[in-house]
């Protein structure tokens, strides 16, 4: 991946391609042409060296990945979701929560996926142990995760780090299949079984129509999405109240089955489901599929 400024790559305002403005002024947002490795919108281009945050539940695709490779899953592996995760003792964490405190129930690989269900990826991350996860997040283009951290935390985003630029290499490996790509932005070969990226845009695609990026989608668009919502590192020990303790990320690609665009949209405040998914969903139709 090349690194350098994006100002030169600031080709339309928000305004010229249908959007009002980021909600945020520490907000940014990124187009990747998935054909030619180009930049082709960036809106608030200063704000790209200024943000690293946790990745949240946008990891859960390579994790799926590493556990379909290494066989721990097969796809249809079912695991339990009663709202929580209890550790074993050696790990000293204490029980974690699901996002979704009422539980997700029993849920396969592709559910999960679309769902962001934090308990299946416990229990896989878990398994796979920190070693074998940083190996595969790093495969993937997340090269500034560090195995000192437990492994269901590492499978769930909520450790390690990441930037824009990370996370659009990350996604545009995902969406050409492991295919490399020289341009602007540079993606790393990536060769893994078409069953497994069969899998992940499998359910990629079961969240942007019924999971937890339903409504990202405009109509006559299919899209490809993940988000991941995690908490404002200032507000970690406090009560949570409010939209604005969040932080969101959002990656997507479209149309299937062959996407020519990946998007990146970081808020520097909000929820995925509340303020990211209504404003790619934006970008999204703007861009259109041409």
């Amino acid at each position: 991946m090349k690194r350098r400024t994006c100002g030169a790559w600031l080709l339309g305002s928000a305004v010229a391609w249908g959007l009002q403005g980021l909600p945020h002024p520490r907000d940014f947002a990124i187009v990747l042409n998935l054909n030619t490795g180009r930049l082709t919108r960036v809106w608030q281009p200063e704000q790209a060296a200024q943000i690293r945050a946790s990745p949240g539940s946008t990891v859960k695709c390579a994790v799926a990945a590493a556990a379909l490779q290494t066989g721990i899953s097969s796809g249809e592996r079912a695991i339990h979701c009663p709202g929580w995760w209890d550790p074993p003792p050696q790990l000293g964490l204490g029980r974690l929560p699901c996002w979704d405190p009422r539980g997700h129930g029993e849920l396969n690989l592709r559910q999960a996926l679309a769902r962001s269900c934090n308990v299946h990826f416990y229990q896989l991350g878990w398994e796979l142990g920190a070693k074998t996860l940083v190996e595969w997040l790093r495969r993937f283009g997340l090269t500034q995760t560090e195995n000192t951290a437990p492994a269901p935390l590492l499978a769930t985003g909520l450790a390690g780090s990441a930037d824009p630029w990370e996370l659009l290499v990350y996604a545009g490996v995902i969406a050409r299949r492991g295919v490399p790509l020289s341009g602007e932005i540079s993606l790393p070969a990536l060769s893994l079984p078409d069953r497994i990226w069969d899998a992940l845009h499998a359910g990629m695609r079961l969240a942007a129509t019924a999971g937890t990026c339903r409504g990202i989608a405009p109509d006559g668009i299919p899209v490809a999405a993940k988000s991941g919502t995690i908490l404002n590192p200032h507000r970690r020990g406090q009560p949570v109240l409010w939209a604005e303790d969040f932080q969101a990320w959002l990656l997507a690609f479209w149309p299937l089955p062959d996407p020519r665009w990946a998007l990146v949209l970081h808020l520097h405040q909000g929820k995925a489901y509340e303020a990211a998914i209504p404003l790619a969903r934006q970008i999204i139709a703007a861009i259109g599929t041409r």
